[in-house]
């Protein structure tokens, strides 16, 4: 799917972004690292003849937090990934995985359902902690099996 194909299916729709503000702070697996963001040094920290300066970030972001998918090299059984690949010669360190990578994912654009779980709840928003699942609901919504249900 191109841009233009893009374009023409999502004219007239609206669009929702569910991508998540990586910032300090935003919630991730315990045993996986948390995003860090730090300005190391502010402009004027080092001035140049001139006064050109400069600041210099620092930003350390696991591939597993945030808003993300998983592609197919992410998990291994047996030695193995999906379709039988051996993971052996196939994965590096410093390389990541020679098959399977993200960039092999072409871009997701599917109509869906938007439940508002902030409204749900009456509030303006959720706490930035929030985690939602089936517990957080005091009834199981109806709207997600309704266009399943329906085939589309």
């Amino acid at each position: 799917m191109d841009a233009q194909d893009i374009t023409a299916l999502t004219r007239g729709a609206k669009l929702f972004d569910l991508g998540v503000e990586l910032a300090n702070g935003i919630p991730h697996f315990p045993l996986h690292a948390p995003f860090m963001y730090q300005m190391i040094r502010q402009r004027g920290d080092f001035v140049y003849a001139g006064g050109a300066s400069a600041a210099i970030d620092l930003i350390c972001c696991p591939t597993h937090i945030g808003t993300h998918i998983d592609g197919f090299g992410r998990y291994s059984k047996d030695g193995q990934l999906c379709g039988g690949i051996p993971t052996a010669g196939n994965q590096e360190k410093l390389a990541g995985l020679k098959v399977y990578g993200m960039e092999t994912v072409t871009p997701i654009v599917r109509r869906g359902v938007l439940l508002d779980v902030a409204a749900f709840r009456n509030m303006e928003s959720l706490p930035r902690s929030t985690a939602l699942n089936q517990r957080h609901w005091r009834r199981r919504p109806s709207g997600p099996r309704w266009p399943s249900d329906r085939g589309t």
